[in-house]
């Protein structure tokens, strides 16, 4: 029996707690986006924001409450379909990566 190696990428939104706003870009089933809920398994807020298409990208930017170290489930919706599922990481560590910053 051989064994098969499987590479699996694991993505997620990082934002950092913070009072200012940040930029989110999404890439959703759909080009339009009215709100979006961040949740966790205590809380949940619905943030009703402006979606701007950039590029093959949905962008929005908001103030997020988060608290570091922590994961939060997104979920982004046009009226009450949802367009988009993710989580997000909170920290304030640098993240570095290959496409740091670079959307195509």
């Amino acid at each position: 029996m051989t064994k098969k190696q499987i590479n699996c990428y694991i993505y997620m939104i990082v934002l950092q707690q913070s009072s200012n706003v940040q930029d989110l870009f999404i890439l959703p089933i759909k080009d339009e986006a009215d709100s979006l809920v961040i949740s966790t398994d205590r809380t949940s807020v619905t943030i009703t924001t402006p979606f701007v298409k950039e590029g093959n990208y949905l962008k929005t930017s908001s103030f997020f409450a988060l608290k570091e170290g922590n994961f939060y489930d997104l979920k982004v919706l046009n009226g009450t379909e949802t367009v988009y599922l993710d989580k997000i990481f909170c920290t304030n560590q640098t993240i570095f990566s290959i496409n740091y910053n670079k959307y195509d």
